[in-house]
């Protein structure tokens, strides 16, 4: 949850993310670490337990005001990260670091300062296990109950007020039951744990863990999504396994040093094995799929969780009891308090190190699979450093020569082209990078042979009929709207095709794209040319690499159209571009006459969410409008909105303008009456419809957690086209139209029943 409400503070980009997630494990660090040092000191363990998660509660419920307190200063930053040596960036840092301080350096306490309490639990390796078992097995119940349970049904308000209300219980049991616990029996001397060289292996071990998971999650987003659903299971499946690792470390013998020694060995191996399983994991699916037969969202999301398990389980099993290994092996004087946390402090640093390290410098220079091979080195080099027996230095040289092999033998992106999201067509290109695996397909198919962009195997364009179309309508629709479109923010790069469509207006003096992913902007530029014609290289043109919410939140400036192209609401984060908020963010950025608009799809959106995010964006702008290009059937409508309501005000004299004529003909809007007739509602039909449905806002995502869960694409595309249809302006919309309203409906009114008996046709319904 609080990284949900500090994306919103400091930006989704990877890099404000990255340094999110760094923030929270440094402070969780720090609070291990003050245990390591004067841990030796303590009594009434449980006690001290109670008031961390106490603190932590207590700033659960506190995290609105602190948000407020913190959206100036963030404001402050600039709307470019990257930009001044990466200042901003730091900044956002500092930030991130403000609001997560405390709780996380509380959290931190928690593990360590309970180990010694529970010392008549027998030796510290199996105590050590225990505890951390049941503290990962409680972290996968909290990352199942909130992305399934909690959120689509409770908000993120009502999210963390219940996560609070089970930490202050937690806290008062904890705080009430200290006298009646057996008290703790010191095993070792009551002194602070002094630092070793040693302490070096549970980094490497947490700088693998953390950066393994981020490269697994890479991998398995072209299988499964981007959806919210699919990075809460593939985290509920990594807690899960260091859980049942922690658990089986409780039944090793021996010498603990010698078992992690062989833990480590066997996790090289392991992961060395899950590349060939990687690449043909798309079968895997099919194979379950078939023997499954899921029915339904909750069968689905089992099956996918049993692929899953199978890929991801056996390697994170040995991670999960590596841990508790350590903490038994690790050479350190002291108590074991102390010792507890001078091996989670090391551990979690390491982590922060493969947090930032995984996706920002291996990935981009090794790619994932490689990344993956030299994570899975650090375990053998463990296995043969550590003073373990004979067969975990054998392991150690068997899992080294293995990767060196697989390392050169295995096409570099082996891992990638066996997914599901990519198998279809032609790959053209496949470009690996620290925010995203950005694919270039070239598809046959009954429109053609056409190219597809992809994000994490999300289509963000593409040169189809449709796709081409709609950039072109997206470009001029708002700019026809403005009565000065002179300075313009394009949100949503993809493959250039509104920009260029932007550039071609005499009248914009400047156009400024903001873009999440470099990535993005590199193969648009050079794959895509014969879309966006270079308009990178437009002088007017200023690239903000930074997601558009957060450009919003920093600039200090406006601009007479907004333009929100952004990927489908229902992927994980995007559904805070389609909420209230972020349109009155929108509205604080327009100068006096602008227009903002908005790309928002008909399939995969439940009635009442696509009717949401209407009412949220009417709310702000009440001379809503919502059009549909009707040259092809398509998914797609273009929403704009303008600060007062009443007739939709064209400058139809643009359309005559010779150097738009090219791009206004990709879009069909050369002349007034097919402009005109694109209008599906205008703004008291807009009105009509949503008078009675619920705003979508940022404290209750329900687009990415409710309609992320459908799997009838074009049932819902249907009924949506069909409910607008129903809706659509009869009377004269529009301020000065040349032409002939009546004849503008009837041929709109033909054209959508064909494309919906289409449709209908496509569903076997033959509507």
């Amino acid at each position: 949850m609080w990284v949900r409400a500090l994306g919103l503070l400091v930006g989704n980009s990877l890099w404000a993310a990255v340094l999110v997630v760094a923030a929270y494990m440094g402070g969780m660090a720090v609070g291990s670490a003050l245990v390591a040092r004067w841990g030796y000191r303590l009594e009434r363990h449980a006690r001290w337990y109670a008031g961390a998660e106490a603190v932590a509660a207590l700033f659960a419920l506190g995290t609105g005001p602190a948000l407020a307190l913190l959206t100036p200063l963030a404001a402050a930053l600039g709307p470019a990260p990257l930009a001044g040596w990466g200042l901003p960036l730091a900044g956002r840092f500092a930030v991130a670091g403000l609001f997560l301080g405390l709780p996380t350096v509380a959290l931190g306490v928690t593990l360590p300062v309970m180990v010694e309490r529970a010392a008549r639990s027998g030796a510290l390796q199996a105590r050590v296990a225990k505890l951390y078992a049941a503290n990962t097995l409680g972290a996968m119940a909290g990352v199942v109950v909130t992305a399934y349970l909690a959120l689509p049904n409770l908000g993120e308000t009502g999210t963390l007020a219940a996560a609070a209300t089970v930490g202050l219980g937690v806290a008062l049991t904890a705080w009430v039951a200290e006298p009646r616990l057996p008290r703790a029996v010191a095993i070792a001397p009551r002194q602070r744990a002094g630092w070793s060289p040693w302490l070096v292996w549970p980094a490497l071990f947490g700088f693998a863990a953390l950066a393994a998971e981020l490269v697994w999650t890479r991998i398995l987003l072209l299988h499964l999504g981007s959806r919210v659903y699919a990075f809460a299971l593939i985290l509920a499946v990594y807690l899960l396994g260091l859980s049942l690792g922690s658990m089986l470390a409780r039944r090793l013998p021996g010498d603990p040093r010698a078992a992690l020694a062989f833990c480590q060995g066997l996790l090289a191996l392991v992961m060395a094995a899950q590349v060939p399983l990687f690449a043909g994991f798309g079968d895997v699916l099919e194979a379950l799929a078939r023997l499954a037969r899921p029915s339904g969202f909750a069968g689905l999301q089992l099956t996918l969780a049993l692929g899953v398990m199978l890929l991801l389980l056996p390697a994170t099993v040995l991670f999960g009891a590596s841990f508790p290994l350590a903490v038994a092996a690790a050479p350190l004087p002291g108590s074991e308090t102390a010792r507890t946390g001078a091996v989670s402090a090391a551990n979690t640093l390491g982590a922060i190190a493969g947090a930032i390290a995984g996706p920002l410098v291996l990935v981009p220079l090794v790619g994932t699979q490689r990344a993956l091979l030299l994570l899975a080195a650090v375990g053998a080099v463990a296995a043969l450093l550590l003073e373990g027996r004979r067969a975990s230095r054998w392991l150690g040289g068997i899992a080294l020569a293995g990767l060196a092999i697989i390392a050169v033998a295995v096409p570099p992106v082996a891992v990638l082209k066996g997914s599901a999201m990519i198998s279809e067509g032609e790959v053209e290109t496949i470009s690996e990078s620290a925010s995203a695996t950005v694919v270039v397909r070239r598809i046959s198919d009954a429109r053609g042979t056409w190219r597809s962009l992809e994000l994490n195997g999300v289509n963000v364009a593409g040169t189809s009929t449709e796709l081409r179309a709609i950039q072109r309508l997206q470009g001029h629709l708002p700019l026809l709207l403005a009565e000065r479109p002179r300075h313009v923010l394009h949100i949503g790069f993809g493959s250039g095709g509104t920009a260029w469509a932007v550039s071609r207006h005499r009248e914009v003096e400047a156009i400024s794209i903001a873009e999440i992913s470099p990535e993005v902007l590199a193969v648009s530029d050079s794959v895509f040319a014969d879309v966006n014609f270079g308009v990178l290289r437009d002088p007017r043109v200023e690239l903000i690499v930074n997601d558009g919410r957060n450009v919003l939140v920093a600039a200090r400036r406006r601009w007479d159209a907004i333009l929100s192209d952004s990927i489908h609401p229902v992927y994980a984060g995007n559904s805070a571009l389609y909420t209230r908020e972020y349109f009155e963010l929108c509205r604080r950025r327009l100068a006096p006459g602008g227009v903002a608009s908005m790309w928002l799809p008909m399939y995969s959106l439940t009635r009442e969410s696509y009717l949401s995010i209407l009412r949220a964006f009417w709310e702000v702008f009440p001379g809503t409008a919502v059009w549909y290009d009707p040259i092809v059937l398509n998914e797609f409508t273009v929403v704009t909105g303008v600060a007062e309501a009443g007739l939709v005000r064209v400058r139809w004299q643009a359309l005559a303008d010779p150097a738009l004529a090219d791009t206004l003909a990709e879009a069909g809007i050369s002349r007034p009456e097919l402009l005109a007739g694109m209008l599906l509602l205008g703004p008291r039909e807009v009105a009509f419809l949503v008078t009675d449905e619920p705003p979508h806002v940022d404290d209750f995502p329900e687009v990415e957690y409710r309609s992320g869960r459908i799997l009838d694409r074009e049932r819902t595309w249907l009924e949506n086209f069909q409910m607008l249809y129903a809706f659509r302006a009869r009377s004269n919309p529009f301020a000065g139209l040349p032409a002939a309203w009546p004849e503008v409906a009837v041929h709109r009114d033909e054209t959508i029943r064909a494309h919906l008996r289409q449709l209908g046709g496509r569903m076997g319904g033959g509507r």
